[in-house]
């Protein structure tokens, strides 16, 4: 069985930081989060790939990682 790909155009986002709890965030935005299937209290990991790109990918919960 073929898995059809989607198609995600580039986007850039600003990272932000929340003087509450010392973290820093992004707002994804919802058309990208239904194309990659991300939800809200998923864990996403980020990958840096160069220094100006980064990789965001959903944990599988299934495989926990150290």
């Amino acid at each position: 069985m073929n898995e059809q790909r989607k198609s995600i155009e580039k986007t850039t986002v600003v990272i932000q930081f929340d003087e509450y709890t010392n973290d820093y965030f992004i707002e994804i935005p919802p058309d990208m989060c239904n194309a990659v299937d991300f939800k809200v209290g998923d864990t996403i990991i980020w990958e840096k790939k160069d220094e100006e790109t980064w990789i965001l990918r959903k944990k599988d919960e299934r495989h926990l990682e150290s």
